[in-house]
């Protein structure tokens, strides 16, 4: 059976057919495309010491945490006052993700804003000066970002 082999030389993989050659799988080829030394060191026996596999634990969670702010589309007093799709909601969503997010004080105005505004809403749809008086305050916000 032909398997593929992994050559790795001037930052870039080479893939040689081969009947001695370890097997790899899709999902190392896939990884190899993020990080190539993870491959290169499996493929020659190479063992990672602790302290590298915490620190690519951290770096994961890192990148986990930007994939899930980047997909967010939570922006709940904004879509009630403008709908999901309006570009006054997506102008605060970016504030949101560039902004606020890259602080210590903005994340906590996040959560902050994600446990209140569910009750706010459902106040605002029973009391029209509640309502009034969150959109005024939305528009002013909206036209300050």
């Amino acid at each position: 059976m032909l398997l593929l082999k992994a050559i790795y030389t001037e930052g870039r993989i080479f893939w040689v057919m081969s009947k001695d050659l370890p097997y790899i799988s899709a999902s190392e080829v896939a990884e190899a495309s993020y990080c190539s030394y993870r491959l290169q060191n499996r493929l020659n026996k190479v063992s990672v010491s602790k302290r590298a596999q915490k620190a690519a634990m951290r770096g994961n969670k890192r990148h986990d945490y930007q994939n899930r702010i980047g997909k967010d589309r939570r922006c709940f007093v904004a879509t009630y006052a403008y709908g999901a799709d309006d570009y006054r909601t997506h102008q605060l969503r970016i504030f949101r993700d560039q902004v606020l997010a890259c602080s210590l004080l903005g994340k906590c105005f996040i959560a902050t804003y994600y446990m209140v505004s569910p009750t706010l809403i459902s106040v605002a749809r029973k009391s029209p000066l509640v309502d009034r008086i969150l959109k005024k305050c939305l528009n002013f916000i909206s036209s300050w970002v």
